[in-house]
C-alpha cells in the first residue's frame, strides 16, 4: 500500500522496498520520471526535495519549461 508525500504542490507515492531495506518515492502528478529512496522518514524528506530541484535546474540548463504538477493525481495514486 502506498502513502502519499506532498512537497508543494508535488505528490508523491511512497512504498517500503524490503529488498533494498528503504522507502521508494515517485512523484505522481508530472510525467516526467522523478524519484527518490531514503532509509528514514527524514532520508525521504530530503531526498523528495533534492530530486525535485535537480529536476527544476535541469530544465532551466536545457531551456525546458517544467511541467506544471496535475492536481487531479493525488485522486488515484499508482502503486508501484
Amino acid at each position: 500500500m502506498a502513502t502519499i508525500m506532498k512537497f508543494g504542490n508535488y505528490i508523491a507515492s511512497v512504498e517500503y522496498d524490503a529488498e533494498i531495506d528503504m522507502f521508494f518515492g515517485r512523484v505522481v502528478n508530472l510525467s516526467s520520471p522523478i524519484t527518490f529512496y531514503g532509509r528514514s522518514v527524514d532520508e525521504l524528506k530530503t531526498a523528495f526535495e533534492q530530486s525535485l530541484a535537480t529536476y527544476l535546474e535541469v530544465c532551466r540548463e536545457r531551456g525546458l519549461e517544467p511541467e506544471k504538477p496535475h492536481p487531479a493525481a493525488e485522486l488515484a495514486v499508482p502503486s508501484r
